[in-house]
C-alpha cells in the first residue's frame, strides 16, 4: 500500500507536481509470468486535480463502502440526530420532523428499494455540491470524504450558517487551509438525544475522525 503524508507540502515546480502525483495516485497491479518469478508493475495515474475540482470526480467505490458503513436503513421518518430523516440517512429537511411539506411524500415510510434510490440521489447531490462549492484541487481521498460529509451534514446555506456552505471548514478550505479540514469536521458531532438534549454523540465522533482521517491521510476504514 501507497503511504501518504498527513501534511500538506509546498506545491513542488509543475513538472516535479506531476510526477509526484502520478506516482502518488497511480493504480497498482501485479501480473506473475508462470515461468517467471518476476513482478510486473503496470502503473495507471490518475489526471492531477485542475485548479478547482474535477468535473468528472465522482465518490470512489471505496468512498462508497465507507459510507454505507455509517447509515442504515430505516424505513420511517426519524431525526438523525438533529435533522428530518428516512431511508439510508436521507435528509428530508434540517431540523426535527414536524409536519413540514416536504415529509408528505414519506410519511407511509419507504421500501428498501425506494432507500436505494434516495441513497443514489443523495450520493449524487452530495458530489455536485462539493464541486460546487470547493475552489481548490482535491485528490480522490479528499474528495470522497468530503461527499461523506456532505452526505452527513447536507448541502447546507451560507447565510443561514449550515451544512457545508455554512461552514468554517469550507472557508479553510477554500482559502487553502487543507490542515484545519479534520479539525472543523469534529465539530459537526453534537445532536439530541432522547431526552431532547444537544449532547456529542459518539457515532458523529467515529464518523468525523473517519472522514477526517481520509481526508489528511488518504486512509479508508
Amino acid at each position: 500500500m501507497i503511504g501518504f503524508p498527513k501534511t500538506r507540502l509546498p506545491t513542488p515546480t509543475p513538472d516535479i507536481y506531476a510526477t509526484a502525483q502520478a506516482q502518488a495516485w497511480c493504480n497498482i497491479t501485479q501480473t506473475v509470468a508462470a515461468a517467471s518469478t518476476q513482478t510486473v508493475m503496470a502503473f495507471t495515474p490518475t489526471p492531477i486535480p485542475s485548479t478547482t475540482p474535477t468535473p468528472t470526480l465522482i465518490l470512489s467505490q471505496q468512498g462508497l463502502e465507507m459510507m454505507a458503513q455509517f447509515e442504515t436503513f430505516v424505513p420511517y421518518l426519524y431525526e438523525d440526530p438533529y435533522n428530518c430523516t428516512i431511508g439510508y440517512g436521507y435528509l428530508v429537511h434540517p431540523g426535527p420532523c414536524n409536519g413540514d411539506v416536504s415529509e408528505a411524500p414519506f410519511i407511509n415510510g419507504i421500501s428498501p428499494e425506494e432507500g436505494l434510490k434516495l441513497l443514489n440521489q443523495k450520493v449524487l447531490e452530495a458530489e455536485k455540491a462539493v464541486k460546487e462549492l470547493v475552489k481548490v484541487p482535491l485528490n480522490q481521498c479528499q474528495f470522497d470524504s468530503l461527499v461523506s460529509f456532505t452526505y452527513n451534514v447536507g448541502k447546507g446555506d451560507k447565510q443561514l450558517e449550515t451544512g457545508l456552505a455554512g461552514s468554517d471548514l469550507l472557508e479553510q478550505l477554500n482559502k487553502g487551509n487543507y490542515e484545519a479540514v479534520p479539525n472543523e469536521m469534529g465539530r459537526f458531532v453534537k445532536g439530541y438525544n432522547e431526552q431532547g438534549q444537544l449532547v456529542e454523540l459518539p457515532g458523529l465522533v467515529d464518523r468525523r475522525q473517519v472522514e477526517g482521517t481520509l481526508f489528511s491521510n488518504c486512509t479508508y476504514p
